[in-house]
């Protein structure tokens, strides 16, 4: 692990991933480094000009940002205000250089506006459509935007589902039995399903590589279950009955429900349906804060599903689904098949498209992928932990080493990682800690992947550990939390964040400003589901926001801002169920 106050971290004389969490100075950090590869401040010398420095993020607000970061500092250079710049100038210093003059960065400001400074999909579409003659790839592509592209998706699964029915597929039959042939309002149907499961799979993995349930696996998770919520209904009647047996009569239910419960007579009256309707005629079980309320909360979750966790329901669903996994995954084929042609008559791409086209050209086409990396002097990735594995993919084949290349490259030893990166050319920059889009296709895994393995050949990972933004008592609660509450034990799964106190631990550069609780803890009882906990939530949040504005309050308004308020070191922490 080096330090992000050397100069050769910032000279990036190796791979290098910065992990820089909220308030860290990210963005700070990545403009020095620019300003260090732009001027040259590393032991060759050597400069690379705007046009070889490729920076990529995850949106265009934050690419606009970056673009003007960096021309601010280099409009300071290009006027001679270079006192601000001591880390850029210690950087000179210790490669053996001099500083260049102002008259120099004048030269790199005015040819900024060539560096590639954008998206993964602007990058992908400009590549696609500079792509040489017998490529494959139509440089007069129109790009769809996702409305368009989710029309044309469904209007295509509306006509292939149509045309299964009719030839009495019983697997489609039966599916739309299940799910119906399209939802309404809130609804979801097969077409829907079809649509939705594609949307998310296409750029992470092939449809006919989605993996099948077992049944036998199916049917044990199920019976684990049933024997799980027995156990808990047992000891949870051991400890009401030495209370004063305030629940016997629906724990008694309970267990008479779950006794004998199998996948063969979960349906029945008197088994799960029974459980479900003892469970929701006593609404105190949700409300009990001790030993015993744990337990009833548990079977409460076994038999009401909360968002949170499989209910038996869940469980007795997916056995009763295997047998139309293979005909949903065959469905799913056909219909990115037909999506696909449909997109070439079109001459159109969607954005997924963009990524695979873009992928499936740098990895199958050698000399094509070498044009494109002889155009990159360095790449610098922003927001690797919202990045997914196919765009992890393109950024490994960017990266590619250049010495015994370009080298044919097989679909999965370029998924297993085995492309070696060409040394001092890649950045990335992330926090696992705050990957948010998931629901967008985003892998938290992938950021630890290439983290990994930049350190495995040689490369830096350096952690950006000092705040900028809040307060000490503030950093000092927020360590301590976090290290408590991601907590995991090994072997971690890929999507599992540990918290590192020697590493995650950020320490304040400002002090304190006021008198206030670092902390305001909202503590209130949680609904069934998660929906209605998030709206208790934010109303609960909204009242104390609406307390803190009062005329009387502690509440501090910042002047000459452009916030109209400050929370003056107060953060509003939601902790459900716990004190």
């Amino acid at each position: 692990m080096a330090e992000m106050e050397s100069s050769d971290v910032y000279g990036l004389e190796q791979n290098l991933s910065l992990m820089a969490g909220a308030g860290a100075g990210k963005t700070h950090s990545l403009v020095t480094l620019c300003l260090h590869l732009l001027g040259g401040a590393r032991p060759d010398g050597r400069v690379i000009q705007p046009a070889r420095l490729w920076m990529l993020t995850f949106t265009d607000k934050a690419a606009s940002e970056m673009r003007a970061r960096l021309s601010q500092r280099l409009d300071a250079l290009a006027r001679g205000s270079n006192q601000s710049e001591a880390l850029l100038r210690s950087g000179f210093t210790r490669s053996g250089h001099s500083f260049p003059p102002k008259e120099f960065w004048r030269g790199v400001r005015d040819r900024l506006g060539m560096a590639p400074i954008g998206t993964f999909h602007s990058l992908c579409a400009q590549l696609l459509r500079g792509a040489t003659a017998g490529s494959g790839v139509n440089p007069d592509f129109q790009l769809l935007d996702e409305r368009d592209a989710l029309e044309l998706l469904e209007n295509v699964a509306d006509r292939m589902v149509l045309q299964r029915l009719e030839r009495e597929d019983g697997q489609v039959v039966g599916l739309c039995r299940e799910l119906g042939f399209k939802g309404r309002d809130r609804a979801e149907g097969l077409v829907n399903h079809l649509c939705a499961v594609l949307g998310k799979a296409r750029e992470a993995v092939p449809p006919q590589g989605i993996p099948i349930s077992r049944l036998e696996t199916c049917l044990r998770d199920l019976e684990l279950e049933i024997s799980r919520g027995q156990q808990l209904v047992g000891e949870a009647m051991a400890l009401d009955t030495s209370r004063g047996g305030r629940f016997e009569q629906v724990l008694s239910a309970c267990r008479r429900a779950l006794n004998g419960m199998t996948v063969r007579n979960f349906c029945e009256p008197d088994r799960f349906p029974a459980f479900r309707q003892a469970i929701a005629a006593e609404p105190n079980l949700a409300r009990q804060h001790n030993h015993l309320g744990q337990l009833l909360k548990q079977v409460r979750s076994l038999a009401i599903a909360n968002g949170a966790t499989l209910s038996l329901a869940d469980c007795y669903g997916g056995c009763a689904i295997v047998p139309y996994e293979a005909a949903f995954r065959d469905l799913l084929v056909d219909l990115e098949r037909r999506y696909r042609s449909e997109l070439a008559k079109r001459g159109a791409l969607d954005f997924s498209e963009l990524l695979i086209r873009t992928r499936d050209l740098l990895r199958d086409q050698p000399l094509a992928r070498r044009q494109v990396q002889d155009q990159a002097h360095a790449l610098l990735v922003d927001e690797f932990q919202d990045t997914n594995r196919i765009q992890l993919e393109i950024v490994t084949l960017l990266a590619e080493e250049r010495s015994g290349g370009p080298r044919a490259i097989a679909s999965q030893e370029l998924s297993d990682g085995q492309v070696p990166l060409e040394p001092a050319f890649l950045c990335i920059v992330g926090d696992a800690k705050q990957s948010i889009y998931e629901f967008r296709g985003a892998d938290v895994a992938v950021i630890g992947r290439m983290a990994g393995k930049i350190e495995r050949e040689g490369g830096w990972r350096c952690f950006l550990r000092q705040n900028w933004r809040s307060e000490p008592a503030l950093l000092d609660s927020l360590n301590r939390i976090f290290s408590e509450l991601m907590q995991s034990t090994p072997p971690l799964r890929d999507y599992e964040i540990a918290y590192q106190r020697e590493c995650d631990d950020q320490h304040p550069v400002r002090g304190a400003r006021g008198a206030g609780p670092a902390i305001d803890w909202l503590v209130f009882e949680p609904e069934e589901t998660a929906e209605n906990c998030r709206a208790q939530d934010a109303a609960m949040v909204a009242r104390r926001i609406y307390q803190l504005l009062a005329p009387d309050s502690h509440f501090a308004v910042c002047a000459g801002g452009t916030s109209p308020f400050c929370f003056d070191g107060s953060a509003f922490w939601r902790h459900i169920g716990r004190r």
